[in-house]
Formats: structure tokens, C-alpha cells, sequence
């Protein structure tokens, strides 16, 4: 008999057992040392800065399903790489209840980032975060959802899947710069293209696409 264990992310059935914990994220930092960190330089040196950067900025962007990766140091802000998100699930808006397929839309920090994921590596984001469960307990929503992940291989239900060779870049700088240094941004469009909808129900959507717009908006001013 199968035992499944799921997650927005995985099931797992008895046979993987051996593959959980299998590996530490300090085993797989040394493993991608020699080809993540010249990758890693040559992005900090587009900064023009020297050193990792203060804070790190991941702006995934629904509708057209990239991700962008933003560096900071001081008050000054750099798109260093944009990767594909290569699975998407759901439609825009933001995620509602358990299940609905949804991907979160917000502004998100980093919990953990896990080793041994099924999908290679994966960093999980802190959905649902203050904003959502103060509107979900709002609107009686007991179970607004939770495991929301950005992860590599090519497919996923409610995540941000990115492929492997991405995951690992991103895994990397995210053990290196430390979590409490990565803000992670979900978005349904690019806001710094377009205005936000006139009307957007319910009122909290469009106080939360306002607050998205802001953030679109630092990055678009403060670019270098």
C-alpha cells in the first residue's frame, strides 16, 4: 500500500522516503559553489557596486511569467536577471482558499528553503501573510492555502516553478545573502507599464494592487 503525503508542492509516496533529508543546504551550497558563484559575480559586478547587495528583490510577474531579480544597495535598485517562469496555474487575481490552483499575488518574505524538494530545491514564501489572513478571516475563508513555493524543475499548481538551472542560481544567492535580506514580490502585471484597474472587487484587491503598484514604482524610479 502507497502512503501519499501532499502539499501545494509534492506527493510523496513511501518509495521517496529514501530521498527525504537526504541532503543539507550547506551539501548543496558546495556542490553549486564552483558554478553559481561566478554567475553570482558577474552580477553584482553589472551593479557597478562592490559586495553582495543589501537586499535582494524577486518580482514575479503573472501575465507575462517572468521573474525578475533586483539588487539594492543603498537607495539604488538594478534589474540583474529575469528567468521564465515555466508553469503557471490558476488565473490573476490573488489566492483565495486551499486548492483554488491559485498563485498568491502580494509582498512575501522567505521562510526556509528546502534541500530535498521534489521539485530539486525550492524557497518557500510566507503565504498567507498578515494582509491575506486578515481579509481571509474578514470574509469567513477558515482555509486560505498555504506551501506556496518558488521551486525548479517545469510544472506546479499554485507555485512559481522556474526550472532547475534557475533554482539553483536563486537558491544560492537567497543561503548567501540570507533570507531576512530577500523580498519576494507576486504580482498580476507590470504595473510600472500599465495603471492599476479603475475597479477592482473587492475593495482589499484594489488596496493590495495599489500597494503593488508602489513597490513597481520604487524599482522604476530608483533603477540605475
Amino acid at each position: 500500500m502507497e502512503i501519499h503525503f501532499l502539499t501545494c508542492l509534492e506527493t510523496w509516496t513511501i518509495n521517496d522516503f529514501h530521498y527525504l533529508m537526504s541532503r543539507t543546504s550547506e551539501e548543496v551550497i558546495a556542490s553549486l559553489k564552483d558554478k553559481i558563484e561566478p554567475i553570482f559575480a558577474d552580477l553584482i559586478a553589472k551593479t557597478r557596486y562592490s559586495g553582495n547587495p543589501d537586499q535582494m528583490i524577486l518580482v514575479a510577474i503573472k501575465d507575462t511569467l517572468k521573474m525578475e531579480v533586483w539588487f539594492k544597495y543603498n537607495d539604488r535598485f538594478m534589474m540583474v536577471k529575469t528567468y521564465p517562469i515555466l508553469a503557471y496555474s490558476g488565473k490573476l487575481g490573488p489566492k483565495l482558499l486551499e486548492g483554488d490552483k491559485q498563485i498568491p499575488e502580494g509582498i512575501y518574505r522567505l521562510e526556509y528553503l528546502n534541500p530535498n524538494s521534489k521539485f530539486y530545491l525550492s524557497a518557500k514564501i510566507n503565504y498567507p501573510n498578515d494582509f491575506d489572513q486578515f481579509y481571509a478571516t474578514q470574509e469567513a475563508r477558515l482555509h486560505p492555502g498555504s506551501d506556496i513555493f518558488i521551486h525548479g524543475k517545469e510544472q506546479s499548481t499554485g507555485c512559481i516553478a522556474i526550472g532547475d538551472s534557475a533554482m539553483e542560481e536563486v537558491f544560492y544567492m537567497i543561503y548567501v545573502l540570507g533570507m531576512n535580506k530577500v523580498k519576494v514580490i507576486i504580482t498580476p502585471h507590470d504595473f510600472r507599464k500599465i495603471p492599476v484597474p479603475p475597479k477592482v472587487h473587492p475593495d482589499w484587491v484594489n488596496d493590495l494592487y495599489h500597494q503593488l503598484s508602489d513597490e513597481m514604482q520604487i524599482l522604476k524610479n530608483h533603477n540605475l
